[in-house]
């Protein structure tokens, strides 16, 4: 959407320096509308990851025909881009952005290390 001003929900703005993504709601993409601005709203990096876990838990449970394999190369992508880089571009990525990467893998009760190799330590 345009009119979120490039403001997730929880507050975090790319004028403040946080990462944010335009999200797709609905990822089913063969609805006509996947692609329209309707269809889309302004996340930081941890909610567009939250959303992302949450669909491969919805595939898990029988609760989405979404495909697994793009549910886990989008969160792959996700994470790799957060763990070496950091939830804000004013400042490098701190023990607290992976605090909190964590903390939402350990919420989904999803193992983080089968998306990214946890002794790498690129910055």
């Amino acid at each position: 959407k345009n009119n979120d001003n490039h403001t997730c929900r929880c507050g975090r703005s790319q004028h403040d320096g946080w990462h944010i993504d335009a999200s797709h709601i609905d990822h089913n993409k063969k609805n006509p509308y996947y692609n329209n601005k309707e269809n889309g709203v302004t996340e930081c990096k941890i909610h567009h990851l939250e959303r992302h876990l949450q669909i491969l838990k919805d595939i898990w449970m029988g609760n989405s025909q979404i495909n697994e394999h793009w549910a886990n190369a989008s969160i792959r992508l996700l994470v790799g881009g957060m763990w070496y880089h950091g939830l804000n571009g004013y400042r490098p990525v701190s023990f607290e952005d992976r605090q909190e990467i964590n903390a939402l893998f350990d919420y989904y009760k999803i193992e983080i290390s089968d998306y990214i190799d946890l002794a790498k330590q690129e910055y």
